[in-house]
């Protein structure tokens, strides 16, 4: 029994022997595989995300090429530009007034008449300190209410009193009521989309709400004057439509009209606003193009402005330019007097636009080849 009892305690020994050294070996397994993957870490790289990928990856092509960078500009070519700003006449000088929206000023320009990077927009872009757009004149010996042959009766910004005797006149020729009170719009220009009539059409219940009288003037696509003929046998009492080109006309509409509409959609310069001006008939213009720089908004305020622009093309936005002029006409008629003076006696001859030409040449002349 003794002997029995002393072999069962060696092999409980023997058999703790074995675990103990089962667990260091396993511990040692563990530290080993610890420091293994420590030093592994430590040689890695790390992944840092830059801008949205990781540093280092690849980046995708791009879809289109970058903009080349601008061209250096040499200390000879500032002294020129400096110089020419100061012998650039303001922009205050421009027909109306400028302002940050002429067409004067580059920026309007290059947003005009490029659009998109297409076509002479990058050419543009490198040349827009020297780019400057020149409003049209108009020939003042043609368009004077104080001479014009097709009126019947002459007047000027010093004697506004003719113009009521055209304003009824025009009334009677077209067998509208000769009415001298109440509001006379006219629309003289093509019927086509880029001049919208179709906006004025659009709008003719809510001017005719105003009360006003509205006379259409001009020839074009089919369904545009189908629509103006349809207009006149609808308002028998407040609007008349002439389908052609009638020149005559056309004066007389401006001698004897309050207010002239020019809806157009676009307008690289546009004339009819210059001739209205210097008749005393109001603009009512869409803010685009040329509209904007010669038609400035009227300020009761600052007592400046040549009639009123709108910016959205649509009916609305032109019933409430209009609704504004004719509050104007009815309720401060003197301010509305002024808004014709205004317009009037404004320099919008050849002569000023050919100075502004003239100058354009020398500043070519200042500046250096922009290509060998």
């Amino acid at each position: 029994a003794g002997v029995a009892a002393a072999e069962a305690a060696a092999a409980a020994g023997a058999e703790a022997g074995e675990l103990k050294l089962g667990e260091r070996m396993r511990d040692e397994a563990v530290a080993k595989q610890v420091e293994v993957s420590t030093e592994a870490a430590r040689k890695t790289p790390r992944r840092v995300v830059v801008a949205g990928r990781l540093a280092g990856a690849p980046t995708r092509p791009r879809t289109s090429p970058p903009l080349p960078p601008p061209m250096p500009v040499t200390q000879r070519q500032q002294q020129d530009k400096q110089q020419k700003e100061k012998a650039r006449p303001s922009e205050a000088a421009a027909p109306g007034g400028g302002g940050d929206n002429a067409p004067e000023d580059p920026k309007a320009i290059l947003v005009e008449a490029t659009g998109s990077s297409g076509g002479l927009g990058q050419l543009l872009r490198e040349r827009a300190d020297r780019l400057r757009g020149i409003v049209n004149g108009v020939d003042i010996a043609e368009w004077d209410p104080s001479t014009d042959k097709h009126l019947p009766a002459s007047y000027s910004s010093s004697d506004l009193s003719g113009k009521l005797r055209c304003k009824l006149e025009l009334q009677r020729s077209l067998k509208l009521p000769p009415e001298g009170e109440r509001p006379l719009l006219a629309f003289i220009g093509r019927l086509d989309y880029q001049k919208g009539p179709d906006l004025v059409l659009d709008a003719l219940p809510r001017l005719i709400g105003l009360g006003c009288q509205v006379v259409i003037l001009g020839s074009g696509a089919a369904d545009y004057e189908a629509r103006v003929r349809a207009a006149e046998a609808e308002y028998p009492y407040f609007v008349r439509c002439r389908v052609g080109f009638d020149v005559p006309l056309s004066h007389r509409l401006l001698a004897g009209a309050d207010v002239l509409l020019m809806p157009s959609r676009f307008e690289p310069c546009g004339l009819n606003q210059l001739y209205a001006m210097r008749y005393g008939a109001v603009p009512v213009a869409h803010k685009t193009g040329g509209l904007r720089n010669t038609v400035i908004d009227f300020d009761p305020w600052a007592q400046v402005g040549t009639g009123w622009t709108y910016t959205n093309c649509d009916a609305e936005g032109l019933t409430w330019a209009v609704g504004t002029a004719i509050n104007t006409l009815k309720h401060h008629q003197e301010d509305f007097r002024k808004l014709q003076l205004r317009g009037m006696t404004q320099d919008l001859s050849w002569d000023k636009a050919a100075q502004q030409y003239e100058q354009i040449f020398e500043w070519a002349r200042m500046d250096p080849p922009f290509c060998q």
